[in-house]
């Protein structure tokens, strides 16, 4: 007798984030009410150099994964502003069915000219330069998971347009606004039009 099909979400919590705290708790909740396993990923944030390494980030999110991971299973990968990034870069390694990043971090190659001058220092304070971060448009031609770009309505312009580009360039992408959300993964109005998401994919 074949065992039932796995539907697992692996959620990455966003930056200095934890399995732990009430954010990723009730997100792996929603997950959970709506017939996932949730696993929520444990990334080691530096906390004074976050963009310098992203790809170690990377690189522990696809262990954690391989890991977890089963022949079959049915795949969500959620990730929310830094966690939405790791969501988005490994995407096409782990081509999980469906993708939703939330208010994905404007910290890609083609976001720098448009960043202000305050996040500008920040990056060169630990020499970093537009050439050591990744490229949001050539991952997003190699993406074909259905995907999800939330963002908050009242979110900075700059993680507003991060998302309308995604979708723009990912094949099989949708926009979701959270109406009257901030940068804020626990507040209300960003929790329940997550749980609209979740609860559509549990339906199909």
């Amino acid at each position: 007798m074949m065992s039932a099909q796995r539907r697992v979400a692996y959620i990455i919590p966003g930056f200095m984030g934890t399995p732990e705290e009430k954010e990723s708790r009730e997100i792996a909740s929603l997950f959970k009410r709506a017939g996932f396993l949730p696993v929520v990923a444990r990334i080691p944030w530096n906390k004074k150099a976050e963009f310098a390494d992203m790809k170690k980030y990377v690189a522990i999110f696809l262990e954690q994964y391989k890991n977890h991971h089963k022949p079959g299973d049915k795949t969500c990968v959620f990730g929310f502003s830094f966690g939405a990034m790791i969501a988005f870069i490994t995407a096409p390694k782990i081509k999980p069915e469906t993708l939703v990043l939330g208010s994905m971090s404007p910290s890609f190659k083609e976001d720098i000219p448009r960043w202000r001058d305050v996040w500008k220092k920040e990056l060169q304070k630990i020499s970093y330069t537009a050439k050591d971060l990744y490229s949001a448009t050539t991952i997003a031609k190699k993406i074909s998971s259905k995907t999800y770009a939330v963002v908050g309505s009242k979110e900075a312009v700059e993680v507003l347009w991060r998302a309308a580009e995604a979708v723009w360039k990912i094949p099989n992408a949708k926009l979701v606004i959270a109406q009257d959300a901030e940068h804020k993964v626990g507040q209300a109005e960003y929790r329940n039009t997550l749980k609209e998401i979740i609860d559509d994919l549990a339906a199909k």
